[in-house]
């Protein structure tokens, strides 16, 4: 044989080869899952394969685990569980035992893709199967393990339900919004982690801890506290946490134009007398200064987007002021 025929023959068998391939990747069977075990499962081939009869303890096989093979099985069952099983006992799947199987629920897929001689890396995607009653999410699988799916529920109404002992996160930078309209029913406990300012002069007030309690540690010397810019429905409350009467002042300034309407009432402990009213003017106050507040101080902030509101009682020697 000449030397251009053998090239053409070579050459032939090479594009056969590539072809074969091919077709073992994007060929599909249908197979029916059969026994339980190991040594009794329905074998598939390389490509796709569509397997049928899964009852959640029928079974298939792997072919074998060379490098670079990629095997897809489709559980067509909505609800029975389909048992894998690799080629041989000594063959494993992702990081299960080695000769034991892994379970694909009903309705879901799995590509096994073969990285070295006898272990295969399997990727599971499960069907989405929500209801009109139903919130779905996608599973992931971790080394054969599946996410239990459809944790809350919805109804017509838009009512939506959280399974008991869930629990919904917002990370830092997000937020829950209740538009005007809407409302919020809490019939368990609202637990809101304080704010301790420790000392510190400036302290930056933030918007994000609107609505919680800042206690007032123990200071050094003075400490000021600087509100963030004004926005409607912010809100702060500071208490005094310290041992004794502070030696220090507080001083709450917020920035033009949001100037402080109210007031604070000042009980003067060094006299008996009826509490006194100290007002702040809402045109030119920006700051007001608690001098060595004492046990009861309750300062109280709330915001309507273009002023500052104050209330609360000011226990001390000496008076509060606004400015």
């Amino acid at each position: 044989m000449s030397m251009l025929n053998r090239i053409a023959v070579a050459a032939s068998i090479a594009d056969f080869a590539v072809k074969k391939f091919f077709f073992d990747l994007l060929k599909v069977d249908t197979v029916a899952a059969t026994g339980s075990l190991i040594s009794d499962a329905a074998v598939l081939s390389n490509g796709r394969n569509v397997v049928t009869a899964a009852n959640g303890t029928k079974a298939v096989r792997l072919p074998k685990a060379d490098p670079d093979s990629k095997v897809e099985v489709v559980n067509t069952s909505a609800t029975q569980a389909l048992i894998v099983f690799p080629e041989l006992a000594a063959d494993q799947i992702n990081a299960i035992t080695a000769g034991s199987a892994l379970t694909l629920p009903g309705g879901a897929s799995a590509s096994f893709y073969c990285d070295t001689n006898g272990h295969w890396y399997a990727a599971v995607a499960t069907a989405s199967t929500a209801d009109t009653a139903e919130l779905a999410y996608i599973d992931i699988a971790t080394l054969g393990t599946l996410a239990a799916s459809k944790a809350w529920t919805s109804d017509a109404n838009l009512d939506t339900v959280m399974p008991t002992g869930g629990l919904l996160t917002v990370q830092s930078g997000g937020g829950i919004t209740l538009s005007s309209g809407s409302t919020a029913t809490l019939s368990g406990a609202v637990v809101q982690a304080p704010v301790f300012v420790a000392d510190a002069t400036p302290y930056t007030v933030l918007a994000a801890n609107s609505g919680k309690l800042h206690v007032i540690l123990e200071q050094t010397s003075s400490i000021t506290l600087n509100l963030p810019v004004i926005a409607a429905g912010l809100s702060y409350k500071f208490i005094m946490g310290g041992v004794a009467t502070e030696a220090q002042n507080w001083v709450i300034v917020a920035t033009t134009p949001s100037f402080f309407n109210g007031g604070v009432t000042w009980d003067d402990s060094n006299a008996v007398a009826s509490p006194v009213p100290v007002y702040g003017n809402g045109t030119s106050h920006l700051t007001l200064t608690v001098t060595t507040p004492e046990a009861g101080t309750e300062i109280e902030i709330y915001s309507n987007g273009t002023e500052w509101f104050v209330h609360g009682p000011v226990f001390s020697a000496a008076t509060p002021a606004f400015s």
